[in-house]
C-alpha cells in the first residue's frame, strides 16, 4: 500500500522520533498514514487505496482528510447515512466503500468539533462554523474550514458536515493566472477594489496572491487581513527568504473578532496601508469598508456576485433606504476596480483556470454614474463590457468577459461549450458563435 507518513494532532499517543519541539503544538501527536486517493473519473468515484474499514473511526477520518489535502481535493461533504462526497477539480466524486452510519457521522463531528456535545448543539438548531487542523510529519499544519448544519436524514435528525481543505502554501500570481502587470490596475494607491464571483470561484486565492505580491514588494506595507476563517496564513513567506519590512496582521471572525465591521473599524486605528475584508456581507461591514476606502486606505473586499453589474447592484442592495443616495455616492467615489471571476476546467489537464472580467472605475465612469439615476447603473456597467474591446481606451478601461473567454479559447484552454456558457452570462452569445 502506498502511504505517506503524517503526524496527527489529537491522538492519544506520542510517536517516538518526533522532536521535542513538536510537543509544543499543544496536542498529542501520533504517527498515522495517509493512503493515496484513487479516482475513477468515469464512475465519479474515489477510494482510499487498500483501505476498507469495517467501521469508520477517528483514525480513519483523520487519514481520509489528510489524504484529501495531499491529493488536491478542495471540499468534502459528509451526511448522516450516506457515503461522503469529495470535490476534485470542480467535480463531485462519491467515496467508495461503506455507507457512513448516523452514529459514525456523529463521531466524526465530535472529532472535528473536539467536543462530545456537537450533535446536541445541532439538534438545538445551532449552526457550527469552526476550524480544524492536523499536524503533518514535517510539523507543518493542514487546516480545514468546517460547517455543520442539521438536515433531515432517512432515520430522523441528521447532520451535514461541509469541509473545505485550506491550502498550505500561499499562491503566487502565476498560480492564480495573474501577472505583475495586472497589479497596476488591481493595486491602486487608495480606494475600494472588489473581487467578485460565486462560492468556490477562487476569490480568496486571488486575494492571497495579491497580498503575497504586496508583502514581497520593495515598498514596505502594513496589511490588515480580516477573514472568516483565515485560509492562508502566509507562514511560508517568513524567514530570511522574505527580507521585506512589510507586515501582515490577520484576525479571524468568530475567534479574534465578533464581525467584519468591528474588524474594519479596529483596523482604522492601527495605521494600515491596506485592509483586506474577507467578505462584505452586510450593511455595517459595507459602511465601515467605505469609510476606510474614503479616508485614504486601499481596501480589498469580496462579494458573491455573477457579474460586474450584479456586484455593484448587490452592494447597493445592502444599503438602508435612509441615506441611500449618500451611500451610493460614497460607493461610486470609493470604487477603483471591480473584477468578476469564474473557475472552469482547464483542457491542458492542469486543474481549473480562472476566467476574469474587470472594469476600472476611472474618473470618467464615476462622473457618469454620479450624474445618472442609480437605478440605471447596472445597465451602464453592463453596456461598458457587453462587447469586445476595440480601442486603446477600452483596453485601459477594463476587460470584457467576452475578451477573456476568446483569449482562453484561442489558447486551447477551454472548450467551446464552456465558452458559450460563460458568454451567455454577458448576454452576447453571437460573439462566441463567431469565434
Amino acid at each position: 500500500m502506498r502511504c505517506r507518513a503524517i503526524a496527527i494532532a489529537g491522538s492519544s499517543k506520542m510517536t517516538p522520533g518526533i522532536p521535542e519541539m513538536a510537543r509544543r503544538f499543544g496536542a498529542p501527536i501520533a504517527n498515522e498514514y495517509a493512503p493515496r486517493l484513487s479516482f475513477d473519473r468515469q464512475r465519479r468515484q474515489v477510494a482510499l487505496e487498500n483501505d476498507h474499514p469495517a467501521r469508520i473511526d477517528c483514525k480513519y477520518l483523520r487519514a481520509f482528510l489528510m489524504s484529501c489535502g495531499l491529493d488536491g481535493v478542495s471540499d468534502v461533504t459528509i451526511q448522516s447515512g450516506r457515503r461522503p462526497r469529495v470535490e476534485f477539480n470542480g467535480v463531485l466524486h462519491s467515496l467508495a466503500g461503506k455507507v457512513w452510519t448516523p452514529s459514525e457521522v456523529d463521531l466524526a463531528l465530535a472529532e472535528l468539533y473536539r467536543a462530545s456535545n456537537a450533535m446536541v448543539e445541532i439538534r438545538g438548531q445551532k449552526v457550527l462554523d469552526f476550524a480544524y487542523d492536523l499536524t503533518k510529519a514535517d510539523m507543518t499544519r493542514q487546516r480545514f474550514r468546517v460547517n455543520a448544519t442539521g438536515i433531515r436524514a432517512r432515520h430522523g435528525h441528521g447532520v451535514e458536515i461541509s469541509i473545505r481543505i485550506l491550502p498550505t502554501r500561499t499562491p503566487t500570481l502565476a498560480a492564480v493566472g495573474l501577472t505583475a502587470a495586472d497589479m497596476n490596475d488591481l493595486c491602486p494607491r487608495n480606494g475600494l477594489v472588489l473581487i467578485a464571483g460565486a462560492t468556490g470561484s477562487g476569490k480568496s486565492s486571488t486575494l492571497a496572491a495579491i497580498a503575497r505580491f504586496l508583502l514581497q514588494a520593495d515598498a514596505p506595507r502594513k496589511i490588515i487581513d480580516l477573514q472568516a476563517p483565515v485560509e492562508f496564513t502566509y507562514d511560508d513567506l517568513g524567514g530570511s527568504q522574505n527580507p521585506s519590512a512589510s507586515i501582515i496582521g490577520q484576525s479571524e471572525i468568530g475567534n479574534h473578532l465578533a464581525d467584519f465591521a468591528q474588524g474594519v473599524r479596529s483596523a482604522l486605528r492601527r495605521n494600515p496601508d491596506i485592509i483586506i475584508v474577507g467578505e462584505m456581507r452586510d450593511r455595517e461591514t459595507m459602511d465601515a469598508t467605505l469609510e476606510a476606502a474614503l479616508t485614504g486606505h486601499l481596501v480589498f473586499a469580496t462579494v458573491h456576485a455573477s457579474s460586474i453589474a450584479d456586484c455593484v447592484g448587490r452592494v447597493m442592495a445592502t444599503m438602508s433606504t435612509h441615506g441611500a443616495e449618500r451611500r451610493a455616492y460614497d460607493l461610486v467615489s470609493a470604487l477603483r476596480l471591480v473584477q468578476i471571476q469564474y473557475l472552469v476546467e482547464d483542457l491542458r489537464g492542469q486543474g481549473r483556470v480562472a476566467v476574469r472580467s474587470w472594469l476600472r472605475f476611472n474618473p470618467g465612469l464615476r462622473t457618469e454614474l454620479l450624474e445618472t439615476d442609480r437605478r440605471r447603473w447596472p445597465g451602464i456597467l453592463h453596456d461598458r463590457l457587453a462587447g469586445p474591446s476595440g480601442s486603446n481606451d477600452d483596453q485601459h478601461r477594463g476587460k470584457s468577459l467576452i475578451d477573456a473567454v476568446a483569449e482562453l479559447l484561442e489558447q486551447g484552454r477551454i472548450s467551446h461549450d464552456t465558452a458559450r456558457s460563460l458568454v451567455a452570462l454577458a448576454g452576447a452569445r453571437k460573439v462566441v458563435n463567431a469565434a
